[in-house]
């Protein structure tokens, strides 16, 4: 909540330094605008292009071919759902405590998938009986679904594969769901598009 708050606070400077200024609320193409958020000034430039000489720069982007090109890895995308979990007080500071972290990761180009793993964490029991259901869908409308094995045991973490990859995806989102004793916990997506 501090994160929102903070951000609306730095909209609202914005607006009011602009106003106050009588100068317009953002900048044009290829400049810059300060904007005090209360915490430190904050610089924002709007246009542009990238070059490939100086690397102290902010729009410094290796060349194509350079061995530093070769180590930025651009196509792949990871993220991490919690799923259940408690809330506890620290200092009257409700914190919430996740049962299960679950994260996803996609690697690929456009609606190709090169790779797809998925990594659960359990902060507070163990999974068991698990599987993980890899799924392309759009909305309501489900394009392909890959099931892993049923994984016999319980675990509190474990690394899993998507052992249909490689595989051409279709546009909307690839999901890895997670399921203990057959019910589903919880998923992480990405959005997947040409």
């Amino acid at each position: 909540m501090k994160v929102g708050r903070k951000i609306a606070i730095g909209a609202a400077s914005l607006f009011l330094t602009a106003a106050l200024s009588g100068g317009p609320a953002f900048a044009s193409d290829n400049e810059t605008s300060d904007v005090d958020s209360g915490s430190g000034s904050v610089g924002v430039i709007y246009g542009g292009t990238t070059q490939s000489i100086d690397p102290t720069r902010f729009d410094y982007v290796p060349a194509a071919g350079s061995p530093q090109a070769g180590m930025i890895q651009p196509l792949n995308a990871s993220g991490t759902q919690s799923i259940g979990g408690f809330t506890i007080s620290v200092g009257g500071v409700p914190i919430g405590i996740p049962r299960i972290l679950l994260t996803h990761e996609i690697n690929g180009s456009g609606l190709r998938v090169t790779s797809e793993k998925v990594y659960f964490a359990s902060t507070s029991t163990s999974v068991c009986n698990y599987q993980v259901v890899y799924q392309n869908r759009s909305g309501s409308k489900i394009y392909s679904s890959s099931y892993s094995s049923t994984y016999k045991g319980c675990s509190s973490a474990k690394l899993m594969y998507n052992s249909a990859a490689p595989f051409t995806a279709r546009a909307g989102v690839q999901c890895a769901r997670l399921f203990s004793n057959g019910v589903y916990l919880g998923e992480q997506c990405h959005s997947i598009h040409q």
